[in-house]
């Protein structure tokens, strides 16, 4: 993805096209499109090749296509996966139509305008962290909205024990009985994780990484291992959910590891953060 402007000699060569490859429906402008879909519940998102020009995210539209955001029972969606899954499907079928139309000599890129009603982008800002800030009065869902529109950055900063940490893999908890506790009071943990309670529920934080301050920099690891180790040596440790779950369902907690029996098939699910296991996984 693009972190810098396109240098102007090469957008404004008009021999070769240069074409930006957005991960935003038809209209849709800045630089935090899916945080801002995901962060407003959007159930359609899309990806648009556009023609690169002076003006951000303005250029003449030559392909969009639009999916739908889902995720299974218990789950919401993450920027990053969004990104890797429905973004990446988008842009290659969007890629290789353009590439296609170009070759015949077929391309019609047509101009950007919001007076067409299938044109339902607009410009955002980029998000802030004001814009990503937790309201631990609010239900689990929406926590863990936020939180995984955040996801795998810049992540959302909180305050726990007077440390600025970042939060990173939200998951809602809908298996546990969760005792009624004060918003934002860390309950137990489990395999790294924490959970979290807050207006409606509790929500698990898989990891956590201390803001950077004067030059130190720390890394993002499972929030059992962030958090003060005295207070993680008192937390409880709550019950592990069963490995076996019926087929087709899904957990309803923060479980890594599940698996399904179907026809004397043993069907094995891992959803480990960022891709990776620890030895005691």
């Amino acid at each position: 993805f693009l972190t810098k402007r396109v240098p102007e000699k090469i957008w404004s060569n008009a021999a070769v096209p240069c074409l930006i490859v957005h991960p935003g429906i038809e209209g849709d402008r800045g630089m935090s499109s899916i945080d801002w879909a995901l962060k407003e519940h959007a159930e359609e998102w899309g990806v648009t090749i556009l023609q690169a020009e002076d003006e951000m995210d303005a250029g003449d539209i030559w392909a969009t296509n639009n999916f739908k955001i889902s995720r299974h029972q218990g789950k919401v969606p993450t920027k990053s996966s969004v990104y890797r899954g429905e973004c990446i499907n988008a842009a290659v079928v969007g890629l290789r139509q353009v590439l296609h139309d170009f070759a015949e000599g077929n391309s019609s890129p047509r101009p950007l305008d919001y007076s067409k009603p299938n044109v339902n982008g607009k410009w955002r800002p980029k998000m802030l962290q004001a814009d990503r800030a937790v309201d631990w009065s609010a239900s689990m869902y929406d926590i863990a909205t936020i939180v995984g529109a955040s996801d795998s950055q810049p992540g959302v900063l909180d305050t726990f024990f007077g440390v600025q940490y970042f939060m990173y893999g939200a998951h809602v908890e809908t298996n546990l009985l969760v005792e009624k506790a004060s918003p934002k009071t860390i309950l137990g943990q489990r395999n790294g994780a924490v959970l979290i309670s807050c207006g409606r529920g509790a929500v698990w934080i898989s990891h956590l990484k201390k803001r950077n301050i004067r030059g130190n920099k720390y890394s993002k690891l499972p929030s059992a291992m962030v958090l003060p180790k005295e207070f993680v040596k008192a937390l409880p440790y709550l019950d592990e959910p069963d490995l076996f779950l019926e087929f087709g369902t899904f957990p309803k907690t923060f479980q890594d590891i599940f698996y399904w029996e179907k026809n004397l098939a043993c069907f094995l699910w891992f959803d480990f953060y960022d891709g990776a296991m620890s030895t005691d996984q």
